[in-house]
């Protein structure tokens, strides 16, 4: 098959699986009963996880991209994680041609962008794939270690506690991350013009996930609504 052929197939695939995202986002807005609400969440959590590794799978493909031997090198990577991570390697070198292909040799600003990518890669993308893995080995309420020794504490948490919004979030957080490597592959101009409005974005959704796990989060919005109702209600009528 040819790249053409390749790119055609797998941007099939992601789209049916950005649309089944689509279907159970609905289904849980209008869910309310737990035994619904709990399998929902944990098919939103799997595909979230196959959303990403599709995600890269058409990226190795878009045209004006990577080439066989970048391919081939990027699919040497042992997990989903690190095939991204030799994806933004790969995409520096050729953008930016640091001495002898040693990415510390980088100037300072695609530096900072590259050391920024890997950091959103580590602690933002890793946790969706790890959930993933757990998800499709069956392991919806308690997810185990590596081992299958002992329950992953972390992780149970992270299970227990997310919903709607919380994924709402980290499919944002994935899609600026898949727009701005997207970028860096497709078009330097475009990465270089487009990057501190895209990590902007990425900044502002990470902070909104980040109070929302804050212990008085609820609280904290309820109050706010009140004195926007009570400002209202006080301001002067035109």
């Amino acid at each position: 098959m040819s790249p053409d052929d390749f790119l055609k197939y797998h941007q099939a695939n992601f789209k049916s699986i950005d649309t089944a995202i689509k279907k159970i986002d609905s289904m849980l807005d209008k869910a309310k009963e737990d035994d619904i609400i709990q399998p929902l969440t944990r098919l939103y959590g799997f595909l979230l996880g196959a959303w990403a590794e599709s995600r890269l799978n058409k990226l190795l493909y878009e045209k004006g991209g990577f080439n066989d031997i970048h391919r081939k090198t990027i699919r040497s990577g042992a997990t989903h994680l690190e095939r991204w991570q030799i994806s933004v390697e790969i995409a520096f070198c050729v953008n930016y041609k640091p001495e002898n292909d040693d990415l510390e040799e980088l100037l300072f600003t695609p530096k900072a962008q590259f050391n920024a990518i890997l950091n959103m890669l580590e602690e933002d993308l890793r946790p969706i794939i790890e959930i993933r893995n757990k998800l499709a080995h069956g392991q919806w309420v308690y997810p185990f270690n590596d081992e299958c020794t002992d329950v992953e504490d972390k992780k149970y948490n992270d299970l227990r506690n997310e919903n709607l919004l919380t994924l709402k979030w980290k499919k944002k957080l994935i899609s600026r991350i898949a727009v701005i490597i997207n970028n860096l592959v497709i078009s330097k101009k475009d990465f270089e013009s487009d990057f501190d409005n895209n990590y902007k974005g990425f900044e502002d959704i990470k902070k909104k996930l980040k109070k929302y796990k804050e212990p008085n989060y609820y609280i904290n919005s309820i109050i706010r609504i009140l004195k926007k109702v009570l400002k209202n209600k006080t301001a002067p009528s035109r």
